[in-house]
This record gives C-alpha cells, structure tokens and sequence, in this order.
C-alpha cells in the first residue's frame, strides 16, 4: 500500500496524531541511522538550529561532546537488544554555549518500512542544578551533630 506523501493525504485519525505529536510540549523524534526522520516542534526548539539542519545533521552532534559516546552505545543496545531506554540522562550544549540535562526515553520500531528508533525527550535542567546544589551542601554538612547536656 503507498503511503501519503503530504499531511492531506494522511486519514483523519493520522492526520489527528501528527497534530498531536506536532505539538505537544516534550520533544518527540524519529531517528534511522544517526539522522532524524521526524522531529516535533517541541524538538526544533530544543536543538534551536533551523529544521533544515537538524535534518541534514546526525542526532549525536546535538549531544554534549563528553556524553556522546555513551548515547551512541545505548542506540546500539536498542538496536541490538530491542530493550527500551527509559530516563537515560544526557547533556546538550546549545548554540548561544548553555548546557542543558534531559532525559530521553527510546523504543524501536518501524518508520515507513524501515527500522526506526522513536525517542521522547523532557528537559530536567532544574531538576539537575538542584542535584547538583544538594550535594555540594551534603559535602559541607558536618558528619553528625552532637547535643550536649549541661
């Protein structure tokens, strides 16, 4: 059966889901390979660079560099494994320098016929920098504290 080439020729409840998908706030993605097939708004707004270049660009450039190796070796697991990735932690360095944590869950799949792995992502910024506060006072934290009687 061949597959609609444009969002009109998609059926109503496809056409519905895309919409949904499109705009949802968490970034939703498609990737074959390295490249993205398909990525939301929510997505194109998280990466910042114009869509024809997130097209155009392997999924792993958008990680930060010390946390790439690692991501690609989850992708391979999946691919291998078919195991889904639930809340894997990574880093993003944006085009204006800032760093920013998400959490990315992944499953695989079929994307028009070919193997596919389908990805949601939320951001966990806050969350991350109020870790990492937590510790740094835990550090500082005396051991124990001691109550004397008089």
């Amino acid at each position: 059966m061949p597959r609609p080439k444009f969002d009109s020729e998609l059926s109503p409840e496809a056409a519905e889901w895309k919409s949904l998908l499109d705009h949802a706030t968490e970034c939703f993605f498609v990737a074959q390979g390295q490249h993205l097939v398909y990525f939301n708004e929510a997505f194109a707004e998280m990466v910042e660079p114009s869509t024809d270049e997130v097209k155009s660009t392997s999924f792993l450039d958008f990680v930060h560099p010390d946390d790439r190796e690692d991501l690609q070796l989850q992708y391979m697991k999946l691919l291998l494994s078919k195991e889904p990735i639930h809340d894997y932690g990574f880093r993003t360095v944006t085009p204006s320098g800032a760093t920013r944590w998400y959490k990315i869950r992944a499953s695989s799949g079929m994307w028009k016929e070919q193997p596919a792995v389908i990805c949601s992502i939320r951001e966990v910024t806050s969350q991350k920098s109020m870790e990492f506060k937590l510790q740094h006072i835990m550090e500082y934290v005396p051991a124990g504290v001691f109550e004397l009687d008089p």
